[in-house]
């Protein structure tokens, strides 16, 4: 269920995704460089004395100020432009990767599958048992209510009731707000966001899209924090390895919360759009509109698996511009 879902979400948004990390791109290009420096300190010595094919690249261009003056500026723009739109390409794959958990199906990673399951397993109903109480006391200060809010908000990152948790904390995210669509209007987020997306107004598509934006910005900058170690390979073992692993470290753990708050944020914006627009969804369907607030479930659970081919029900469809069928 989650890797269709999450590619429900994602895929129909990716051709629209640029690449905006030329930040985070330039920043890793930076970062070679002073390695680069920090291994090639002779060069200039090396020039004096050398000119031979194996001399440093620097060597080379020297002899030709002006080209490289214009050339090597060129270069610089065209290496960061390229990297951010390889991020760009690569950052839906990524995204998808780590919600849908495809990784737990390969033989030698299921035992840590199992693990992270468990884990978020026990995060789950810890997250519950504070969340139920914190809802039902008065916080003495704005300490214990900031811990409340803080501990209400987190259990939204996992569904309720008996579903099965993911491995990952994407993978969660996705899967509860589905859930709490599915819940409280019977409709298939997988199945009715397409369609959904069609109907909204220019101004909710233009927040959706700017959701959608910052999410794959952080994406992008999670994967540039990942390759961000290579670097090592120009350094070899010295303390300057020790202090890039370390930054990297550091940078790919705030890449990764980063970018989960701004999952949560697009997710957020789905679920209000579908809380806000449903009716433009039947009206646009010509699917009959909910009796009531009891009834509603049933009706999108109806809408749901017309749309999936799954009734063998007939359905009456009827727009609101157009008189009823006689």
């Amino acid at each position: 269920m989650t890797e269709s879902l999450v590619k429900a979400l994602v895929d129909p948004w990716t051709s629209r995704w640029k690449s905006t990390a030329i930040g985070a791109a330039l920043l890793f290009w930076l970062t070679g460089a002073v390695c680069y420096m920090l291994t090639h300190s002779t060069a200039a010595a090396v020039c004096a004395t050398s000119r031979s094919a194996g001399s440093p690249f620097w060597c080379v261009i020297t002899p030709y100020p002006k080209a490289a003056a214009i050339a090597l500026p060129l270069l610089a723009v065209a290496v960061v432009a390229t990297t951010a739109a390889v991020c760009a390409r690569l950052a839906p794959v990524m995204i998808t990767f780590l919600a849908e958990a495809s990784w737990s199906r390969l033989p030698f990673l299921r035992p840590l599958a199992r693990c992270r399951i468990r884990r978020h397993e026990k995060i789950r109903k810890h997250y519950g048992e504070h969340a139920e109480m914190a809802s039902k006391r008065t916080p003495n200060d704005w300490v214990e209510a900031a811990r409340d809010d803080a501990v209400i908000e987190s259990r939204r990152d996992y569904a309720r009731g008996e579903l099965v948790v993911g491995p990952t904390r994407l993978a969660n995210i996705f899967t509860a707000t589905a859930a709490r669509i599915e819940e409280a209007y019977g409709l298939n987020l997988q199945t009715c966001w397409p369609y959904l997306v069609a109907v909204l107004p220019p101004e909710s598509r233009a927040d959706l899209s700017a959701q959608a934006a910052a999410f794959q910005l952080r994406a992008q900058g999670l994967l540039l924090a990942l390759a961000l170690p290579l670097w090592s390979l120009l350094l070899g073992i010295s303390w300057w390895t020790a202090v890039l692993w370390l930054v990297a470290t550091v940078l790919l753990i705030a890449g990764h919360r980063s970018m989960i708050d701004a999952a949560r944020s697009y997710l957020t914006e789905i679920e209000a759009l579908m809380g806000l627009h449903r009716r433009a969804l039947y009206d646009g369907l010509g699917f009959p509109r909910p009796a009531s607030t009891e009834s509603e479930p049933a009706t999108g659970k109806g809408l749901s698996d017309y749309l999936n081919a799954n009734t063998a029900t007939p359905t009456e469809l009827q727009w609101p511009d157009s008189p009823a069928p006689s």
